[in-house]
């Protein structure tokens, strides 16, 4: 009884070999369907070598119904097929249809696997001739600085003025310029930042370009802005000859200038003063002009270069008198003096009223004869009488005198 049970056992398992050969082994006729397996294009290298590029989706999908015993099928997953189609026999662009390769993996022999079905049957691609252009740079602000300061784009700097671009020929030919927008919206501080660009066309619209490569992706834009303020200009303006600044018309043209810099240093300039003007030295209505010097770190926005000053006297009157009082003061001891100037003729130049009541007798002209000796031309002193003391005289004046040894000959 033992006997017979152990060879029914033994039967058995023969059998159930012998099956399990037969479908995984000599049965070839099963039939597994794999889904969404890739195929790899070679050979794109030799396309750009020709002038021409892919253009259309290299993430074709193929689905294959693949016959074999059971152990190859148990062998084969989506994941180790390998399908590949060979781009090297296309020399012109358009649409192309191509065949593609299947291989198994390793350990599955080609011969052992009959392809029932796959779709699609071929791969498409679509080729276009490559084109490289070089375009300019666009830079376009956005915005308004904030008030008080100024954004000089005139002074802007690239890192780069050109793009390079590369793709199909019938995009690239589209595309005029890389534009770059820079929003300047209440900016104090000089811009100096790196942005990305959009290719248009000459109509300002944008270009897809997807298959469009670029020698750069950002532009780095540098741009100064600086605050700016309206200075007055002035005249420093020293009295004589009875004018003084309040009973002149001085005017300046211009009467400011716009000048920008930073912030600080324009806080600290509220004037420039532009020259100096003696009033003594001026007889008449006049016009002078005086260069524009702005300290270093400021410019000027005006463009102006210089300044005209109109002077004049519409208040006052000039009028020349002949002037015989001429007293020397501070006579070395021990020394005489003696006139060679008797007289001199002065212009007198004071309020018109004033002016009209002067008589010579009001004036006298005082010389101060401290360290002088022999001959010398000495500039006086104008005395005014008591009512006249706002008075002065025009220009420069001298009288020449000897001074000698009291008791010399001569």
């Amino acid at each position: 009884m033992k006997n017979k049970t152990t060879t029914l056992l033994l039967s058995a398992l023969i059998a159930f070999g012998m099956w399990l050969y037969v479908i995984t082994v000599e049965n070839p006729n099963q039939v597994n369907t794999y889904y969404n397996i890739p195929v790899v294009l070679e050979g794109e290298s030799v396309l750009t070598d020709r002038g021409l590029m892919l253009v259309s989706d290299p993430d074709m999908k193929v689905r294959l119904d693949l016959k074999s015993n059971r152990t190859n099928l148990n062998n084969i997953n989506s994941e180790n097929i390998t399908l590949k189609a060979d781009l090297t026999d296309i020399y012109s662009a358009g649409e192309h249809q191509l065949n593609y390769s299947i291989n198994y993996p390793g350990n599955v022999s080609y011969s052992d696997v009959k392809v029932v079905n796959k779709q699609p049957n071929t791969v498409k691609v679509v080729i276009a001739e490559r084109e490289r252009n070089e375009i300019p740079v666009v830079v376009s602000f956005i915005g308004k600085v904030k008030e008080n300061f100024i954004m000089d784009p005139a002074q802007m700097t690239l890192d780069n003025e050109t793009v390079t671009v590369e793709g199909p020929k019938e995009v690239v030919d589209q595309i005029h310029h890389a534009a770059v927008i820079v929003d300047c919206n209440n900016r104090t501080e000089t811009i100096s930042e790196s942005y990305r660009f959009i290719l248009q066309d000459k109509n300002n619209e944008a270009v897809d370009a997807a298959l469009i490569k670029t020698s750069v992706e950002q532009i780095r834009v540098e741009v100064p802005i600086a605050a700016t303020k309206r200075i007055a200009l002035k005249l420093n303006v020293n009295a004589g000859g009875g004018a003084s600044e309040e009973n002149s018309s001085i005017v300046l043209d211009p009467a400011y200038v716009d000048v920008s810099g930073s912030d600080t240093a324009l806080q600290k300039l509220d004037e420039l003063v532009v020259g100096t003007i003696n009033l003594g030295d001026i007889p008449e209505d006049t016009e002078k002009t005086f260069p524009i010097t702005l300290p270093e770190g400021l410019t000027n926005l005006s463009g102006v270069t210089e300044v005209k000053a109109t002077i004049s006297f519409p208040d006052l009157a000039a009028k020349e008198f002949t002037i015989t009082q001429i007293q020397p003061v501070n006579v070395p001891e021990g020394m005489k003096v003696e006139l060679l100037t008797k007289q001199l003729n002065v212009m007198v130049r004071g309020l018109k009223d004033d002016v009209q009541k002067l008589q010579p007798s009001d004036i006298t002209l005082q010389i101060d004869l401290t360290n002088v000796e022999n001959v010398a031309a000495v500039e006086p002193v104008v005395i005014f009488a008591e009512p006249y003391q706002n008075m002065g005289v025009v220009g420069k004046y001298s009288i020449s005198v000897t001074v000698s040894e009291a008791d010399s000959k001569g």
